[in-house]
């Protein structure tokens, strides 16, 4: 969801630094690299000495995190070679390659270059927008895209839990529920009858302590 909602903060943004063309001499597209491009470039720099290529040089992590990160890489990598089993060339002409490579390129691909790079000049072409006014524009397909990517999640959650909560609890935990209740009728029904039983009773009267001399004390 992080990528279509960059899309749609992007989108104005871009369009309100292209508004700043002629600011000290610079064309507005030389603003819009520089304030966006500069950043991305900063944090590449951070990127590349604070990400270490493997667990074991990640100073960042405790020698136990280490340890278990290692472990579990290794672990799925195991698994990984253990279900597939595929060389490089049987990975090529493998048909699941082949329907994810053709849904990468129309999803992402289109996504990203025809939406993304394209779409603003597209807009121009047949309207008179302002710059602001096109990057608004092309916020809406994102935002399309981010409440699609919202509404996915929210329904495979629900499905979730309507299958492993409700639906499988409700059908596991019934004797559960009916023991924990029976339990509960029973030892009520058991004080109650109790408290009936005792209810007139009177502790006996307490007489107040006496203390006897010793021998050591005086007279």
């Amino acid at each position: 969801m992080a990528i279509p909602l960059s899309g749609v903060v992007g989108g104005p943004l871009s369009g309100a630094l292209l508004g700043l063309s002629g600011r000290l001499g610079l064309a507005g597209w030389q603003w819009l690299f520089l304030l966006e491009g500069l950043p991305a470039v900063a944090l590449g720099f951070v990127v590349l000495g604070y990400l270490t290529d493997s667990p074991q040089k990640a100073s960042w992590l405790s020698p136990v995190e280490r340890t278990w990160l290692t472990q579990r890489l290794s672990e799925e990598r195991e698994r990984c070679r253990e279900r597939h089993g595929l060389s490089l060339r049987q990975a090529l002409f493998n048909g699941t390659v082949w329907q994810l490579g053709v849904l990468h390129f129309l999803c992402f691909t289109f996504g990203t270059y025809v939406l993304g790079l394209w779409l603003p000049q597209i807009i121009r072409g047949f309207s008179e927008f302002s710059d602001f006014k096109i990057g608004l524009v092309s916020a809406v397909p994102n935002l399309a895209g981010a409440v699609s990517m919202g509404s996915a999640f929210g329904h495979g959650l629900w499905a979730f839990l309507r299958h492993y909560v409700f639906k499988a609890g409700f059908r596991d935990g019934w004797a559960g529920f009916v023991i924990a209740f029976g339990n509960f009728e029973g030892t009520f029904y058991r004080y109650a009858k109790r408290h009936e039983q005792n209810q007139d009773w009177q502790p006996p009267p307490s007489e107040p302590l006496r203390r006897e001399p010793r021998r050591n004390d005086p007279a």
